[in-house]
């Protein structure tokens, strides 16, 4: 992982126990949906990316049982509290 600065590896750190659920629920939205080439851009590099509005969906659905900001802030209690 390429460190930036401290603040960098703390969001990383904090955001890896949220991994699982996120990419369960992102599993779970790709098997369900049918997608068409109007979902992805192709970009003159030669990548693809989600279409802004596949990718608002996409994000809105990793929303689990807690807030991503609830889950952060509590985590950042814990830290504080040790």
């Amino acid at each position: 992982m390429l460190v930036i600065s401290n603040r960098v590896a703390l969001v990383y750190d904090l955001m890896e126990p949220l991994r699982p659920k996120v990419e369960q629920l992102v599993l779970q939205f790709l098997q369900k949906c049918v997608f068409s080439p109007k979902d992805f851009l192709l970009l003159e590099n030669g990548a693809c990316r989600l279409h802004p509005q596949l990718a608002k969906i996409v994000s809105q659905i990793t929303v689990a049982e807690e807030t991503v900001n609830q889950v952060i802030f509590n985590a950042v209690i814990k830290l504080e509290t040790l």
